[in-house]
């Protein structure tokens, strides 16, 4: 009867050693996963910005780029006219 109630005892704290150990684990995890994903967002966001950025000057550099060869070609038309003026004189 004794050893049968030592080892009722013993088994029970057993249970409540890995029951405890389990919610440490679990909980060190939970922690993990959130500290992982929360680096992610951040990580995701900084790209998306930077992404967004990119996208933004190449379009002003293509804005830019479209403005000078359309003055560019505009200057070509005019000094071609004053050629052809100047040649039907």
């Amino acid at each position: 009867m004794k050893r049968l109630s030592i080892a009722k005892r013993v088994n029970k704290q057993i249970d409540l050693i890995v029951m405890h150990n389990v919610e440490n684990l679990r909980f060190s995890l939970i922690q993990n996963i959130n500290t992982l994903f929360a680096s992610f967002a951040q990580t995701f966001d900084q790209n998306v910005e930077e992404t967004i950025s990119n996208i933004k000057n190449v379009i002003s550099e293509t804005v830019e780029k479209y403005k000078n060869r359309t003055e560019s070609s505009e200057k070509s038309v005019a000094n071609l006219q004053s050629v052809l003026t100047h040649l039907m004189r």
